[in-house]
């Protein structure tokens, strides 16, 4: 997919503005099919024309930003709670398999599936940031 920047007037754009702007770029501009923001714990999802899916994490601060990476590296994620989730998609994104929490493993034990591969996954993953934080985005991405 080639990269394409969106010019922001703001200098410190929020997290609202990014969505509408980069949700109108997809749509208007690039002619993707659907586009649609806060899809379960996703920030903003697109369909190209190609059927690919494609979801964009947006974050606008570096704490933000570190966060996100933190809950992608740990190996302790079920002490995170709330971003129980986030681990568990980029976990899968970057390795193909779901972790498995206690709980999981007890409702297998008893015959209930667990399975969330039917749950909706993009073909690619992007994280979206105002140009401030990209050279830091990247260089944290390829640490």
């Amino acid at each position: 997919m080639p990269n394409h920047t969106v010019q922001l007037s703001e200098e410190k754009p929020t997290s609202k503005d990014l969505k509408e702007r980069l949700a109108h770029h997809l749509y208007w501009r690039l002619q993707y099919q659907v586009v649609c923001d806060e899809f379960k714990f996703m920030d903003l999802i697109g369909v190209c024309r190609t059927g690919y899916v494609v979801e964009f994490e947006i974050k606008v601060s570096k704490s933000d930003f570190n966060r996100e990476i933190k809950c992608i590296t740990t190996a302790d994620c079920e002490k995170y709670g709330k971003d129980w989730e986030k681990f568990v998609k980029h976990k899968f994104y970057m390795t193909g398999e779901f972790p498995k929490t206690d709980y999981d493993r007890r409702l297998d034990a008893m015959g209930i599936s667990t399975n969330i591969q039917d749950v909706l996954w993009p073909n690619e993953f992007y994280f979206y940031v105002p140009e401030y934080l990209a050279e830091y985005a990247v260089q944290r991405v390829t640490e």
